[in-house]
């Protein structure tokens, strides 16, 4: 198993896990634009999504036909104890990277900063370690 991930699939491990058992691909999407102000595509939000699924990062399920839905079910995710190691760890070096940089920030460090207070945000409630530990 792959034991890195990119900033996407480290924003929305962390969405996940945020969400717990409510999500799915448009509370994922909602809480992507309410904690980072990133509005994806579906189709990237799923494409990513399934990689991450079959990296074992990520667990599915399928919920209920609804009438609302048309008789379609919702793809509920959860993320898996491999995906929460691998998230903690990201953020755990995004952290050490961070730490002492001059906040607030000039048009320099921007990016950087700017990454950061993303994860963070998608990361606030979590139970992340801070010893490079997680537990399930």
């Amino acid at each position: 198993m792959e034991n890195t991930i990119g900033k996407f699939e480290m924003e929305l491990l962390l969405a996940v896990w945020n969400l717990g058992n409510r999500a799915y691909g448009i509370s994922i999407a909602d809480r992507l634009r309410d904690r980072t102000g990133a509005s994806p595509t579906i189709g990237k939000l799923y494409s990513t999504l399934d990689r991450l699924d079959r990296k074992g990062f990520l667990d599915h399920r399928m919920g209920e036909p609804t009438q609302e839905r048309g008789g379609r079910r919702k793809k509920y995710f959860k993320i898996s104890g491999a995906g929460q190691a691998v998230a903690a760890a990201a953020f755990a070096r995004v952290t050490a990277l961070a730490e002492g940089l001059p906040l607030p920030i000039g048009a320099g460090q921007a990016v950087a900063a700017a990454a950061f207070t993303r994860f963070a945000a998608l990361a606030e409630w979590l139970p992340l370690p801070t010893g490079g530990e997680v537990t399930a």
